[in-house]
């Protein structure tokens, strides 16, 4: 009810916010910077996406600027990774699966074959985990099993 009612956004902006951050950025992403090469990856396979290997997909990104080698680097905050797909998704040759944002020309074509890599395709659909086990609130832990 709080997605569809608009009051989890509005507590996403109030948190923003409380925190010092400006909630327009929320409210108008186009209010963030854009990179400078913004490049589809298309799948070079059919099927079902089985797998993805989160840190191989989390160290591209790091490539493309997105977060730090080592404690002093700086982060790009324009470039990033835009999936467009998930596990358990059928997807076609040559259809665009994700997006990598940079500002490093030569961080492009490795990345995308990278992230390629990092995904692993089945004929069949994959047995999909659940994305919430349990929810806590004042009356303990709940398992969604039991729901």
């Amino acid at each position: 009810n709080a997605i569809e009612n608009g009051s989890a956004f509005d507590k996403l902006c109030a948190m923003v916010k409380e925190e010092g951050g400006d909630a327009g950025y929320i409210k108008d992403t186009g209010l963030f910077p854009k990179a400078d090469y913004i490049v589809p990856v298309k799948s070079e396979r059919e099927g079902y996406i089985e797998r993805m290997e989160t840190a191989e997909i989390g160290r591209v990104s790091v490539t493309l600027g997105a977060g730090r080698n080592t404690v002093n680097a700086s982060v790009d905050h324009s470039a990033g990774i835009r999936l467009c797909r998930k596990t358990g998704d059928y997807i076609k040759k040559g259809e665009t699966i994700a997006w990598l944002h940079t500002n490093n020309a030569d961080a492009v074509d490795e990345s995308a074959k990278r992230y390629l890599a990092a995904l692993s395709f089945s004929a069949e659909p994959p047995e999909l985990k659940p994305l919430i086990y349990a929810y806590v609130n004042q009356g303990g832990v709940h398992l969604c099993s039991d729901l």
